[in-house]
């Protein structure tokens, strides 16, 4: 039996109707548990939402988390920025 110690969970928002249309929103959270240790790491962001309409049709439209790959993109960069910092100044050896 493996152990596992990362979890996502997508959670259900409050429902809205707007007229004859349903709205819910809905969030993925990402769980990670260290083993032997109380607590851990919880993630929470954007994923989309739900459309009922009265004619029954329901549809997902996705949320892009521009945030979330702003922040990649600015780690990226740093990283990149200082391993070529390293090349051309020369680490200290």
């Amino acid at each position: 039996m493996a152990l596992r110690y990362t979890l996502t969970r997508v959670h259900l928002g409050q429902r809205t109707q707007f007229g004859e249309t349903e709205v819910t929103p809905y969030a993925r959270a990402t769980v990670v548990q260290f083993p032997g240790l109380l607590g851990g790491l919880v993630w929470n962001r954007p994923a989309g939402v739900l459309v009922k309409r009265s004619d029954g049709s329901e549809a997902r439209l996705p949320i892009r988390d521009v945030t979330r790959l702003a922040q990649i993109s600015l780690l990226l960069l740093g990283f990149l920025g200082a391993l070529a910092a390293r090349v051309f100044l020369g680490g200290g050896d």
